[in-house]
């Protein structure tokens, strides 16, 4: 009875990540579109964007730990694969990361600049793993005064 327990205990904490990461995804993605698309006049910047390739690499282990506990442990892989999905994958995923932080972040600032949008303070991040976020806010008086 207690393997049979551990499944669910295992398979039940997989789902319980699974629609966590769903909703950091959400979140993550509805603040870069607000940047993209100027839909507030106060926005956030921060790296967690950058994180999602990563992200992602993570949360397909818990779907392939998911599939390896359903099957009973009888989910086999060659060796290619392991070496591709333990190896390869992750140092792309951190590669892409890292690209998309040191590209894209400068962007969309350059982006909120020339849309009127200014730096009003920058929160350092309370924990180490956090990243610090820089508030811009839209500046009214500089955008009337342009046209």
């Amino acid at each position: 009875m207690q393997p049979i327990k551990n499944k669910y205990l295992l398979l039940l904490g997989a789902l319980a990540v699974s629609s966590l990461y769903f909703i950091w995804l959400y979140v993550v993605m509805k603040n870069l579109f607000d940047i993209i698309y100027l839909r507030a006049a106060q926005l956030e910047i921060s790296y967690n964007f950058a994180t999602i390739p990563v992200q992602l690499w993570i949360f397909s282990i818990f779907i392939f730990g998911g599939l390896f506990v359903a099957s009973n442990g009888k989910l086999k892989l060659s060796n290619r694969i392991k070496r591709i999905y333990m190896t390869v994958i992750p140092v792309a995923s951190l590669a892409i990361s890292i690209g998309l932080g040191v590209v894209l972040k400068p962007m969309l600032i350059k982006h909120l600049t020339n849309n009127g949008y200014q730096l009003t303070e920058t929160i350092q991040a309370s924990k180490p793993w956090y990243f610090d976020k820089e508030v811009y806010e839209l500046n009214v008086t500089n955008i009337s005064s342009a046209h």
